[in-house]
């Protein structure tokens, strides 16, 4: 084989894996008292949440709490939205882990159900009853960035994160030189490159070990995840999170 591209290269690892004996998924590995959460999500992509009643879920039996941002206010930190860009005026926009009196995407998670098993989350999950007022809302950037678009977040003013201009050389020389100037928009497909499990992830806490505490979850750079999983939960003590 001269070149790896184009090639059909056999894959090895591939067989046990779709077969269910490639490693420790989230579902085999079974802890003693475990809870299953499942979160009541959004079917707008922008609304303003006029209330959220749980009462009905709370009487069923197998479930053990129904949370919302109220809930978790005081002990839950927001979630980190942005990395830290040189030379950029980035906003990194409050972004907490249960929606605060608005939703802003279709799917954002609004309340959070804990249960003694899936299908009983599941179920008490439907029994949530969310009165939204929906908001006008756009699904391009293009229609975004217009003026007068509805806007997501107070802190990033016409809906922009950030701005950063990267350049090198006489750039508008090099295109007053050149023959031709091609202007092209390509719009791609929504890519996401998954492992075959879906979002799940396995907590476990020890008291006696002075609240050590691990998690276990679908994830590429472990060490990144670690900072929400030990902030919020246990500010000051990082050394007692493990994440895998």
């Amino acid at each position: 084989m001269d070149s790896a591209f184009g090639a059909r290269i056999p894959r090895f690892e591939d067989v046990r894996f779709v077969t269910g004996r490639g490693g420790s998924y989230v579902a085999d590995i079974e802890m003693p008292r475990t809870l299953y959460l499942k979160f009541v999500r959004s079917p707008y992509g922008h609304a303003r949440i006029k209330g959220i009643d749980k009462s009905e879920a709370l009487k069923m039996p197998g479930v053990y709490g129904v949370f919302t941002y109220e809930d978790i206010r005081d002990g839950v930190a927001n979630i980190p939205t942005a990395w830290v860009i040189p030379n950029s005026d980035i906003k990194a926009v409050p972004y907490p882990p249960l929606a605060n009196g608005k939703v802003r995407y279709a799917g954002e998670a609004v309340a959070a159900v804990l249960a003694s098993d899936q299908y009983t989350a599941e179920d008490a999950v439907e029994k949530v009853k969310v009165d939204y007022e929906p908001l006008l809302a756009v699904t391009t950037q293009e229609e975004a960035l217009k003026e007068g678009a509805p806007q997501l977040h107070e802190e990033a003013p016409g809906n922009v994160a950030f701005r950063w201009t990267v350049s090198g050389g006489d750039v508008d020389g090099e295109f007053r030189k050149a023959k031709h100037v091609l202007k092209k928009r390509i719009v791609n497909q929504r890519l996401q490159p998954a492992a075959m499990e879906p979002r799940a992830a396995l907590a476990s806490y020890d008291s006696g070990r002075g609240g050590a505490y691990t998690v276990r979850h679908v994830t590429e750079p472990a060490r990144a995840q670690a900072p929400p999983f030990t902030d919020p939960l246990n500010p000051g003590a990082q050394d007692k999170g493990h994440i895998t």
